[in-house]
């Protein structure tokens, strides 16, 4: 059975979109386009997900679970972030890098990372489960094959030869 995603957008282009894109990717979507509206349906259905307009003031939730984080939700002019505000945020509070764009930008961006910084990899945080890390392997790593920048094979056997492995 697919996991059903609320998909609240006041934007009839952005929800007809994203709920094409969800679908495809083998999701039932309830895609509505006013808040009062996707309070009533998750009161009345359960959803895997719910998919918030980016532009909502956070502060306006109504979720007992969001009300105890509300004064987190506000500027220091005491106006209320955007959801988008708030996942920035909480993104940035991570304190370490976020590459998000397509396959291309974001290797250009991980690359300019490690040229600058250096380091000898990446942590990656799913953005989803399942699926994420396998999208990064399908995705990023043949691109960073194909500059150059990852290797093709391996020469040893354990995973000891393979850390240790110089290229």
């Amino acid at each position: 059975m697919p996991q059903r995603i609320l998909l609240v957008d006041d934007d009839p282009t952005v929800r007809a979109v994203v709920a094409r894109y969800l679908q495809r990717a083998g999701f039932h979507v309830d895609a509505v386009g006013d808040g009062l509206i996707a309070r009533q349906r998750l009161d009345e259905n359960s959803f895997d997900l719910a998919v918030l307009d980016p532009d909502e003031p956070m502060a306006d939730r109504t979720e007992p679970e969001l009300q105890r984080m509300r004064t987190r939700y506000l500027n220091p002019d005491g106006s209320s972030m955007t959801v988008a505000e708030v996942a920035k945020k909480h993104g940035q509070s991570v304190g370490i890098p976020q590459f998000a764009g397509t396959v291309e930008t974001v290797t250009d961006q991980m690359l300019a990372y490690a040229d600058e910084a250096g380091g000898d990899g990446f942590m990656l945080s799913p953005i989803h489960n399942p699926g994420s890390i396998e999208e990064f392997v399908d995705n990023i790593v043949p691109e960073l094959q194909r500059r150059g920048r990852f290797r093709t094979q391996y020469t040893g056997s354990t995973v000891r030869d393979h850390i240790r492995q110089q290229d």
